[in-house]
């Protein structure tokens, strides 16, 4: 893919088409400041009616005080109409605050309308840029997939013969849908510092994230799984990136030094550096803290799954069709980039790997409860691990509306 390709990809979801990554872009920025963070929440008003805002963001600066503000995606012109709408739903839901994510034009009656009853206007798509500016400072940024060895039939069987709980009865799989999953994989050298031996060591590392929810990209058995225990990598602080610039200068840091650095003190310091531990990028010793470089241990590339298998990795992004659905990156590529920039590493290349999975809805209870089954595409191994790349109420809906009924299989192969 050429550089002007890339860009017109990235720019992409910036548009009114790319509305999962702007709710992404806003709710990384809201975790930043402190918001619990819910998306696609469905708020229950006056009179029993139901409304769902495409970000739910709570805020408690103090205990038994809470600040809940609605945020929603309007995607076409905003007329004054439409601002009474919302400000039905402001009168309507226990919201202190609703903020309109516009992404197209606004009326000038209704941009005023909207700030005489107190809803906020957003308009990210000039800071969704900053994303693209980012990207395209780099030498090679690459999309590639990797097709399915495994046919759809073959697929369904597998579902249909996956082992749960015995207690569990009345179950069929019902659903069945191709699904690319997007993998960021970032391929950097970093400058890795020894402060014991005071020594330098080059290392030319790779580390992949799921392109959902940014949990880094492990191998499980025959197929891919993520990390849960070091959570989600994409809405790692801004402040949290500062201090391992800080303590990768000389590998450690005093807790003097970084509070010097950037003004945190105390607790709070305390904090974000308990979050570095937990994903295993620093450890700490009393008031010292040291690098850490483990992760790169840890990431694996999908890739070489397809590799051994001898599948070939195409160029490109795989073709959209019926019951075949490639979900887009939704996660702040930039956070990655910062992230391995601020532990000394120099950006090769950013790839976004599409892998393929089969992913089957099971019924149970008759029809009371439905549940994921995931099956690489190209093992034929379940990867369970995933379920909760794919946990997202939206991403499930979209799953559930696009794949195709068991019975009709058939007619696609």
């Amino acid at each position: 893919m050429t550089l002007e390709s890339a860009k017109q990809t990235i720019e992409a979801k910036a548009s009114t088409n790319g509305t999962e990554y702007v709710i992404s872009w806003i709710a990384v920025k809201l975790s930043r400041m402190g918001f619990e963070v819910k998306r696609k929440y469905i708020i229950e008003g006056e009179g029993g009616v139901h409304h769902e805002v495409d970000i739910l963001a709570t805020l408690t600066p103090i205990p038994g005080l809470a600040v809940r503000i609605g945020f929603v995606v309007h995607k076409g012109h905003l007329t004054v109409s439409d601002v009474e709408r919302y400000i039905a739903w402001r009168n309507e839901l226990p919201l202190d605050k609703i903020a309109l994510i516009v992404l197209g034009d606004i009326e000038p009656d209704a941009l005023e309308l909207a700030k005489h009853y107190g809803i906020d206007i957003i308009r990210p798509v000039e800071e969704l840029k900053i994303d693209l500016d980012k990207v395209k400072g780099y030498k090679l940024y690459i999309e590639e997939y990797i097709e399915p060895r495994l046919g759809l039939l073959d697929a369904v069987e597998l579902l249909r013969k996956v082992r749960y709980s015995i207690l569990r009865r009345h179950r069929k799989v019902v659903k069945c849908a191709l699904v690319y999953l997007p993998v960021m994989i970032i391929e950097a050298q970093v400058s890795e510092k020894d402060p014991i031996k005071d020594e330098t060591r080059l290392v030319n590392i790779k580390l992949a994230f799921d392109g959902l929810q940014g949990y880094l990209i492990v191998r499980d058995g025959e197929t891919i799984g993520v990390e849960e225990v070091l959570g989600r990598f994409s809405d790692i602080s801004d402040e949290a990136i500062h201090i391992l610039r800080i303590i990768s200068e000389d590998g450690t840091a005093t807790l003097n030094d970084i509070e010097e650095s950037i003004g945190i003190t105390g607790e709070k310091l305390r904090a974000v550096l308990g979050r570095l531990a937990e994903k295993s990028l620093v450890d700490l010793f009393g008031d010292m803290v040291e690098i850490r470089y483990s992760i790169f241990n840890k990431s694996f590339d999908p890739r070489e799954i397809a590799n051994v298998a001898g599948t070939e990795v195409k160029k490109g992004v795989p073709e959209k069709r019926r019951g075949i659905l490639v979900f887009e990156p939704k996660t702040y590529i930039s956070r990655f980039i910062e992230l391995i920039e601020s532990m000394n590493g120099h950006i090769d290349r950013i790839t976004v790997l599409y892998y393929p999975l089969y992913v089957g809805l099971l019924e149970e209870n008759n029809g009371k409860a439905q549940r994921l089954v995931i099956i690489d595409g190209i093992t034929g191994m379940e990867a369970r691990k995933l379920c909760r790349v794919l946990s997202e109420i939206e991403t499930i809906r979209v799953i559930e509306n696009e794949s195709v009924d068991i019975n009709e299989c058939s007619k696609l192969v």
